[in-house]
């Protein structure tokens, strides 16, 4: 939609992107009209409108932007109490006026980091457990069915007791941690700066 004033419902009412020939456009009123972008490669061109398809008002800049595309998300999980730094990896993540953010299941938050290439945003919380859809915002082709990504809320994980609390320096000791939340198959222990992972939240060996 281009806003401006003196349009004209004419035959020849037209909409020019760069040096393309003129597109005809859709007379809204004096003081708007409606344009179909014509594709181009990225980048800045000049747009006007003209009454009769040759004489031209004043120009205005209009950018193409590369459409963005979301290839990866990491982790694709995390606690329902939020917080968890969530990593959008893809191509053409720069954002328009107004900024970039992710969408949690409806809710959106403020994008942290941006580049072209990745886009970080902090989980926000969620009232329970489950699976939502997840998108970059603010981009453009933003929410596009090949761009939302599951993003898994789990329960909030708690740990009562660790047992032994110490072990050998040279590593191997075997620690049981025992708490609620913990789901198998994705359970990472920390020790220090050390991550390790285990199979089951019961049997985890600490690190050298």
């Amino acid at each position: 939609r281009v806003s401006g004033q003196h349009f004209e419902e004419t035959s020849t009412l037209s909409c020019f992107f760069g040096d393309e020939t003129g597109l005809r456009a859709q007379y809204m009123s004096s003081t708007s009209v409606l344009c179909s972008v014509p594709t181009k490669e990225a980048g800045w061109v000049s747009l006007s409108i003209s009454n009769n398809g040759v004489d031209h008002g004043v120009v205005l800049p209009y950018e193409y932007h590369v459409r963005s595309r979301v290839l990866e998300v990491s982790p694709s999980k995390g606690s329902k109490s939020g917080g968890t730094l969530v990593t959008f990896t893809g191509s053409g993540l720069i954002g328009q006026t107004g900024g970039v953010g992710c969408v949690f299941g409806g809710m959106e938050v403020s994008a942290i980091s941006t580049e072209a290439t990745q886009v970080v945003c902090v989980a926000p919380r969620a009232d329970a457990a489950g699976s939502v859809n997840a998108w970059v915002a603010g981009v453009p082709g933003a929410g596009g069915a090949s761009d939302i990504w599951a993003y898994q809320y789990l329960e909030t994980t708690s740990v009562a007791s660790i047992v032994p609390s110490r072990g050998a320096q040279s590593g191997g000791t075997h620690v049981r941690v025992v708490g609620s939340g913990f789901e198998a198959g994705s359970l990472q222990c920390r020790f220090g700066d050390v991550t390790v992972s285990g199979s089951e939240a019961q049997d985890v060996s600490a690190p050298r």
